[in-house]
Order: structure tokens, then C-alpha cells, then sequence
């Protein structure tokens, strides 16, 4: 998970097209990284500027649904159980 900084920063590098090589490099972040939080940007309809005028948390969320962070850290979980024996 990425902070609002970041999520505002990979979004507007991408939408001045610059490329993912340099935003992994600016941000160190992977390009699946990437590629969520643009697909999750374009999704939601929102423009760049909305997203800035909405609370930091409200953007992460946006992103970063809690839905899938339970998710996500349950697999952690288990995964850190079986590979620890």
C-alpha cells in the first residue's frame, strides 16, 4: 500500500506520459504498483483534481479499498505460517 503522496504523484506523471521506468524510479514502486493505481484511478471516474480536493485518507481508501487489504493480509498471514515451518 502507497501513500497519498505517491498515489498523486504516479497518477500525474502517468497522465503527462511519462514512463513507467522513470515513475519506478521516482517513486520506487513496481509496475504492477503502478498499474493498480492507475487502473483503480480510471475506474473511479474521478479526475486528478477531485482526487486533491478529497481527504488524504479518502484517496488511499479510494486506491487501497479495506475490502482488499483484509484480503491481502490474510494471505500474508497464512503465507508466513507455511513458509516459516
Amino acid at each position: 500500500m502507497h501513500d497519498y503522496n505517491t498515489i498523486l504523484g504516479v497518477i500525474e506523471l502517468r497522465l503527462s506520459k511519462v514512463s513507467y521506468d522513470a515513475v519506478q524510479k521516482r517513486y520506487r514502486i513496481g509496475r504492477s504498483g503502478i498499474a493498480l493505481i492507475m487502473n483503480r484511478y480510471n475506474d473511479s471516474g474521478l479526475s486528478l483534481d477531485d482526487l486533491r480536493q478529497m481527504p488524504a485518507s479518502k484517496v488511499v481508501d479510494l486506491i487501497y479499498p479495506k475490502e482488499n487489504l483484509d484480503i491481502r493480509i490474510f494471505h500474508y498471514l497464512i503465507l508466513k505460517k507455511y513458509m516459516s515451518r
